[in-house]
């Protein structure tokens, strides 16, 4: 089949696709077709939700995400870093579980010399690395940045209607660009403990978003290898390890004896409403989803 102006976005790309699949492929046990891509609104519009020749056509899909702890310590140990696993953690709370950062720290130097070098020197490989991945990933990519900002700063989460106002967009745009955000591995998004009728909350659980936000985002010059033992980051690290746990729920689980139970991870929180109440939290939080709907509190 001749592909004259071939360009990728076209209807006329995907309904050529499609016959060729209906016409041929369909018929033969032999060939597979596997669509592979990074931007989520692409994939979910063109390919997912189609309701054109390609409905109805997915046998199977596999999201790929981030590497957990285990793997990228393993993945470093590939390359040639010999390193406590609390090192690990505080490389992972920077660069988060992708691959294509972590093989670029240079083994050469200690973890916070590699992350100075990677992030904050002046031709750092990854110093615009976070914008321009937002370009490459979504077509308006100054308002998915902008939903990410207020994310990360909130390591809670937020509702719907509380990043629109913050955002200053509609909320009916904030839920497509939150549904993609979702998609992309950026954000997930869970009920209120013990609030099912309440809405849902979003979390930004990209770990690379809120050290960017937080550090590679300021004006002033940051040399990590003084930066990574100041009070600051001590506090800082303190919420990132605690995201890094509910990331981690399935291993947490296992370690409890509870790894057949199905359950949902939460922050808990107490506002005081008046001068006598005094506020409370709880770190993290795992509810059994089932009948027995005991609650694991973990600090």
């Amino acid at each position: 089949m001749n592909y004259h102006g071939w360009i990728p976005r076209s209807r006329v790309f995907w309904g050529k696709l499609a016959a060729f699949w209906n016409e041929y492929c369909s018929r033969k046990s032999n060939i597979i077709l596997v669509v592979c891509g990074s931007a989520a609104s692409y994939m979910l519009n063109k390919l997912i939700r189609d309701r054109g020749p390609l409905h109805g056509r997915i046998t199977a899909k596999l999201s790929m995400s981030q590497f957990n702890l285990h793997s990228t310590k393993v993945l470093l140990k590939s390359k040639g870093w010999q390193l406590s696993n609390k090192a690990i953690t505080n490389i992972y709370m920077a660069l988060g579980g992708v691959a294509k950062y972590l093989i670029s720290l240079n083994n050469d130097l200690t973890p916070s010399q590699a992350i100075q070098e990677l992030c904050f020197s002046k031709d750092a490989l990854l110093k615009d690395e976070y914008k321009t991945l937002f370009h490459s990933l979504f077509r308006d990519a100054s308002t998915y940045y902008s939903i990410m900002n207020v994310l990360s700063r909130r390591w809670q989460g937020l509702t719907r209607e509380e990043v629109a106002n913050k955002t200053g967009l509609s909320r009916g745009y904030i839920t497509i660009a939150l549904e993609e955000l979702v998609a992309s591995g950026f954000i997930s998004k869970r009920p209120f403990f013990n609030q099912k009728t309440k809405g849902m909350l979003f979390i930004a659980t990209d770990l690379f978003s809120y050290f960017h936000h937080k550090w590679m985002a300021q004006t002033r010059i940051i040399d990590w290898t003084q930066e990574a033992f100041t009070q600051s980051y001590k506090s800082w690290s303190g919420y990132a390890f605690e995201k890094i746990c509910h990331m981690h729920e399935n291993q947490i689980k296992k370690a409890l004896g509870i790894n057949g139970i199905p359950v949902s991870s939460h922050y808990w929180s107490f506002r005081p409403q008046g001068k006598d109440e005094k506020g409370a939290q709880i770190d993290l939080l795992l509810k059994h989803e089932n009948r027995s709907n005991n609650v694991e509190l973990i600090e």
